[in-house]
C-alpha cells in the first residue's frame, strides 16, 4: 500500500558504515517502476544525511511505496548501519 507524502518536503537519517558508497532507493508510482536512487557515503562515525525530494528527480511524494538502504551490484560484505529517519 502506497504512502502519500505530499506534504513533507525530504527524508532525513543517521548512518555509519565502512565507507563504501551505499544508496537509498524510494520506490513510488506503479509495481513496475524503476526506484529513485541517490548515493552516499557512510563512514566510521555517526553522520546524519537530508536529501530533499527535489534531490530526488521521480519520486512521486504521494505515491511512495518502499525505502531501502544498501549496496547496489556489490557482492560483497558491507557493514551499514540506519538509525533515525525521518521526513521532513
Amino acid at each position: 500500500m502506497a504512502v502519500n507524502l505530499s506534504s513533507k518536503n525530504g527524508i532525513a537519517f543517521w548512518a555509519k558504515g565502512d565507507g563504501k558508497i551505499y544508496r537509498i532507493m524510494l520506490y513510488s508510482g506503479g509495481i513496475d517502476a524503476m526506484p529513485t536512487t541517490l548515493p552516499f557515503v557512510a563512514g566510521p562515525n555517526w553522520q546524519q544525511f537530508r536529501f530533499s525530494f527535489s534531490d530526488l528527480v521521480g519520486v512521486e511524494k504521494s505515491a511512495l511505496l518502499a525505502i531501502m538502504f544498501g549496496l547496489v551490484l556489490d557482492d560483497h560484505r558491507f557493514c551499514l548501519q540506519i538509525d533515525d529517519v525521518m521526513f521532513f
